[in-house]
């Protein structure tokens, strides 16, 4: 037997997996603060759709983010840490280094008929992988930014001007 897609369990908030998200990596935001509204962002369990190359091969990989993925509940917002995905992209395909990925969507588990809830028979003739694709980025997110010597908005404890103050111009 496969091992088991997470689901839904007690006591820990469940986001609504069906509808688009729009992603942010952790390397340029905060994970505890929503880039968009300037929220609190919650952990949550989700799995990822990520498509991967090394130039010769490719191939679409599905991700456990356990709690390396926060969801803000006033926008559409998921921030991913972006080690967590760079540790994935490091393992390679077939022992090739990939060279370009892309985050595809989230996999909405509850879409998945519950007989047929484990890795091994995800995306088999019958069970479709359900990929929910995420939202286009924001041109500027919403985010308040902070004055030249306040502390940087990406949680790295260096002051702004010498950290993300050339992102934002």
């Amino acid at each position: 037997m496969g091992e088991k897609l997470p689901g839904k369990k007690e006591g820990i908030p469940i986001v609504d997996m069906s509808k688009s998200y729009r992603y942010y990596l952790s390397d340029h935001f905060n994970l505890d603060l929503c880039p968009e509204c300037g929220g609190n962002l919650t952990v949550q369990l989700c799995m990822l759709k990520i498509f991967e190359s090394s130039g010769t091969l490719e191939c679409d990989s599905i991700v456990n983010l356990a709690d390396h993925s926060r969801f803000c509940k006033t926008c559409p917002v998921v921030v991913i840490d972006n080690k967590a995905i760079q540790e994935i992209i490091a393992e390679g395909i077939d022992g090739e280094p990939v060279t370009r990925y892309s985050l595809k969507g989230l996999i909405d588990v509850e879409a998945v008929p519950k007989d047929k809830r484990r890795f091994d028979q995800l995306g088999t003739p019958g069970n479709p992988i359900p990929v929910v694709p995420f939202l286009p980025p924001l041109e500027t997110p919403k985010v308040r930014i902070p004055k030249r010597n306040e502390p940087c908005i990406c949680g790295s404890g260096r002051k702004f001007k010498n950290c993300c103050a050339k992102l934002y111009g």
